[in-house]
């Protein structure tokens, strides 16, 4: 029993390897694109875990914007880019496959 429970942690550990591998290499073979963009909504994801008795929190920050084609997509951000951009905003965003790059509004501009 315990030789599986062993098994299933490494598969999973694998995967998520692969999963943020795949990403990455997503990410760095897509073109750098620019274009107009509101930002329609602000995501605060918390995930919690209890590992050996100890209790911690992940908090996952994304934006999401409207493309002027009017297509959304979302971006997973910094703390510092979440704060700095405010919802219904219109600006030109740069971004890569998943990747925020910069945001430029008449009041800001905010980069990764």
């Amino acid at each position: 029993m315990e030789i599986f429970i062993v098994l299933l942690i490494c598969l999973a550990g694998i995967i998520i390897i692969f999963q943020g591998a795949s990403t990455y290499f997503k990410n760095e073979n897509a073109p750098i694109m620019t274009t107009n963009a509101k930002l329609i909504e602000k995501i605060s994801i918390d995930t919690h875990n209890n590992l050996d008795g100890g209790d911690s929190t992940v908090k996952t920050l994304i934006l999401k914007f409207q493309l002027e084609t009017g297509s959304m997509i979302k971006l997973t951000v910094s703390s510092r880019v979440f704060r700095s951009i405010t919802e219904h905003e219109w600006g030109i965003l740069t971004f890569q496959g998943s990747r925020f790059h910069k945001f430029e509004s008449e009041s800001s501009v905010v980069e990764n």
